[in-house]
This record gives structure tokens, C-alpha cells and sequence, in this order.
């Protein structure tokens, strides 16, 4: 997400929101009043305070995360609801771009890849990383499919040609394993 200060400078920044029905959204930009509730708490997550490397070598990143008042993201490889809204308002964010000759960037392990639908696998209209520690993953790669083994060998590829070119977001998406990371 980005907030607009004054003199119209953007900076990335994500919103976790709790509704009061146990559930969480992502809160971006002109559609941060969307569901929102006033007795939220709101955190913000930033992708841009990795120490061990400078910063101009690094992609920033934003997360984007729906979670239970617990923090709970998934249970048995799957979410632990069913919100189409959710996945509508999910889809639009990580794939519009404001240049249309660019794609955005999904990072995700591998247990939130393998529980993707597989008709949905690679998620369309982005580049997709997955992140595994495994030298012989099963996981194709292709056009909108690379493997990465961590966030910071993933940023700093898509910080080089032709990725810094190619793509505009960069989204980190689960599962808890990264999160944690």
C-alpha cells in the first residue's frame, strides 16, 4: 500500500486491520474506509529494515496478510474461511499496477503454493517466487515462476535486470513460516 503525504511523496506502508468478527484485512489506499471498523487496532509492516545489506541493493516489500484476532492464518493448508470479497479485493491489489507494461510480485513459501488450487497455480497476472529451502523441488518453473531459497536473495534478485525493469510491488503473501522470518 502506499500513503500519501503531503507534496503527494508515497510511501509503502501495509495496514493490518481486526474486525470485530475475529477477522483481518489489508487496508490500501483509497479503499482504507473499506470495512473499517473503529474499534480496530491497525500495525503497520514494512519491508524496508533489513540491516544486513544497504537498502539500494534490496527490493522493498509489502505484506499482505488476513488473520484471526489470535493471528491465525491458515489451519490444515488452507484459510481458515471463505471470503470472496477477501480474494477479490487480494487479487486486485497484487496484480494492478500503474504501468501496464509491468507485473507485481507475489513471494510465497512453498506450503502456501501447494495449497493454491492447482487451476490456479502460478496465481495469474504476477510473477510468482516461491521461497524453498529444497534443491529438488518439484515446483516448474517458467515465464511467472521462480524459486528462491530466502527474502533476501529474492529481493536482491529483483532488485537486477531484468526484474527492476519488469515488475512494480513486490508482495509477500504467507505462509506462517515466512511471516516469521
Amino acid at each position: 500500500m502506499l500513503t500519501r503525504l503531503q507534496n503527494n511523496i508515497l510511501l509503502p506502508k501495509v495496514l493490518l486491520g481486526c474486525y470485530a468478527n475475529g477477522f483481518s484485512n489489508l487496508i490500501s489506499g483509497s479503499q482504507i474506509l473499506r470495512g473499517f471498523n473503529e474499534t480496530a487496532g491497525f500495525s503497520a509492516l514494512s519491508g524496508d529494515n533489513l540491516r544486513s545489506r544497504p537498502k539500494s541493493s534490496l527490493r522493498n516489500y509489502q505484506v499482505v496478510v488476513a488473520a484471526t484476532r489470535e493471528m491465525g492464518i491458515g489451519k490444515d493448508g488452507k484459510l481458515p474461511w471463505r471470503l470472496p470479497s477477501d480474494l477479490k479485493f487480494f487479487k486486485e491489489l497484487t496484480v494492478t499496477t500503474s504501468d501496464p507494461e509491468k507485473k507485481n510480485v507475489v513471494v510465497m513459501g512453498r506450503k502456501t503454493r501447494e495449497s493454491i488450487p492447482l487451476e490456479n497455480r502460478p496465481l495469474p497476472g504476477r510473477l510468482n517466487v516461491v521461497l524453498t529451502r529444497s534443491q529438488s523441488s518439484d515446483i516448474t518453473t517458467g515465464e511467472n515462476v521462480v524459486i528462491c531459497g530466502n527474502i533476501p536473495s529474492t529481493l536482491e534478485l529483483l532488485a537486477e535486470v531484468p526484474y527492476c525493469f519488469s515488475t512494480e510491488k513486490v508482495f509477500v503473501i504467507g505462509g506462517g513460516q515466512i511471516f516469521r522470518l
